[in-house]
Order: structure tokens, then C-alpha cells, then sequence
């Protein structure tokens, strides 16, 4: 190979870095940027409620359900126990309850980017994660707590493997 082939790849490198750089601190400023902010829903508020029973009474299995009044079979419990994990590392705030789900966003939204750039191309990548991301739905729902962020990430990890 050329000295010129040579350094096409490194440009071809060092923009391909560059760009990853670029997709993960967009990714990141969406999904972390404002899960301090605002109220949860209503769902997330009774797992946040269930999370809190957790770290109050030490009980990790079986969920209880203080509102209900009854032990909580609805859904899996690594959520609940995730949440109240970030309770007790960072206390009780809507940041804590939030941020397990805004990491799996994250994560899931990383690696759909990752499966769309292996599949097709950098562009269309991009592309596709800007459609995503400008669906204010998506992100009014799926960053907050509920088992969304974690079924985006892992249907994104079986995307990527495939």
C-alpha cells in the first residue's frame, strides 16, 4: 500500500472516531440531560413506591405494593431492585428513580446506532438515530422509570448481534 492509502485510512479512522464521538455525547445530553427535572408518571410512581419498600424494610423479595396493600407479582423485579439500589447510593430524588431507565435508553440507543452503522452505513446511522431521538414521545415515555429503556436496550442488543 501507498503512503497515500496509508494516510486515507488514518483520515478515514480518525473521522469514523470522530464521528462515534460525536453519536455517544449527543446520545448521553438527551437521555442524562434532564432526568433531574420534572415528575414521573403514574406508573413510575408506584415503582418508585415499591423501591422504596425495598431499601425501608431490607425485603428484596417477595415486591410489596404499599398502595395496592398486597405483594406486587405484576412485573420482574430487577427493575425494583436496580431503583433501590440508586436510592440508597444517592437517596431519594426523582434522578435516582429516573436513571436506571435513562441508562438503558442510553445504552439501546447506542447499540441500534452500532447495528444500523454495521448493516448499512455512518449516514444512514445518523440518520436513524435523529429520527429517534426527534420523536418527543419516545423520550417523554421511555426515559423515566418503567421497563421501557431496558426492553429498547436489550431488542437493540439482539439487533446488534444478529
Amino acid at each position: 500500500m501507498t503512503d497515500k492509502g496509508v494516510l486515507t485510512d488514518q483520515i478515514q479512522n480518525e473521522n469514523r472516531r470522530t464521528s462515534t464521538a460525536f453519536v455517544v455525547f449527543v446520545i448521553a445530553a438527551l437521555t442524562l440531560s434532564h432526568i433531574h427535572q420534572g415528575t414521573l408518571g403514574v406508573d413510575a410512581i408506584r415503582y418508585a413506591s415499591i423501591s422504596r419498600h425495598i431499601v425501608e424494610t431490607g425485603t428484596w423479595f417477595p415486591l410489596y405494593d404499599s398502595y395496592a396493600q398486597e405483594v406486587y407479582y405484576n412485573k420482574p423485579p430487577v427493575l425494583f431492585w436496580m431503583v433501590a439500589t440508586c436510592f440508597k447510593l444517592f437517596g431519594y430524588s426523582t434522578f435516582s428513580a429516573r436513571i436506571i431507565g435513562a441508562l438503558f435508553t442510553f445504552g439501546g440507543m447506542l447499540l441500534f446506532w452500532a447495528a444500523v452503522r454495521r448493516f448499512y452505513s455512518d449516514r444512514i446511522a445518523l440518520y436513524s438515530i435523529i429520527i429517534l431521538a426527534a420523536n418527543a414521545d419516545f423520550f417523554r415515555s421511555i426515559v423515566d422509570l418503567n421497563f421501557e429503556g431496558i426492553l429498547l436496550c436489550g431488542g437493540a442488543l439482539l439487533l446488534h448481534a444478529g
